[in-house]
Order: structure tokens, then sequence, then C-alpha cells
């Protein structure tokens, strides 16, 4: 199993879209984002939907688990702050 993109940058207010393929054998790859199921591991830096699309909420990062018959993918997400953060 796989999420496209496996990681990215964004900022507050950015939307990604996901995208999970699955690999059966030696087949090909199958476009199975409308079968999987998303969840984020921190709802407070990014929202996902039933859809796969992510919705950046503010600085940080996560993870975001794309599950599909048992099967588990990540993409991670960062969204640094605008500006340096003083120690």
């Amino acid at each position: 199993l796989e999420v496209v993109p496996a990681s990215a940058l964004a900022k507050a207010g950015d939307e990604k879209q996901l995208a999970v393929w699955a690999t059966f054998g030696e087949g090909p790859k199958t476009d199975v984002t409308w079968l999987s199921q998303f969840e984020s591991n921190d709802a407070s830096v990014a929202a996902v939907d039933a859809q796969g699309r992510v919705k950046v909420l503010r600085p940080g990062a996560t993870a975001v688990r794309a599950t599909f018959q048992g099967h588990v993918a990540l993409a991670l997400l960062t969204a640094p702050h605008a500006e340096a953060v003083k120690p």
C-alpha cells in the first residue's frame, strides 16, 4: 500500500489531495483511494476527510494514516511556522 504524496510541506490553509495505491500480487498498481479510510494523527494540525482531502489548520507536523484491507500507509505532513520561533 502506498500513499501519494508520501510527504508534503504546506502552510496553514493549504489543502492536499492524497491518493492511495495498492498492488495485488504481481499485478499493476490500482487506485483504491475511494475504498480507503483516513485518519490524522493530530487533527489540530491537519484534518482529513473520507476522500483523502487534507486541510492544514496550523503549523506543526503530523501523519495521516490510510487504511485499506488491513494494510496501513502513512503520509507525513509538515507545516513550518511562517517566522522563526524564538527559543
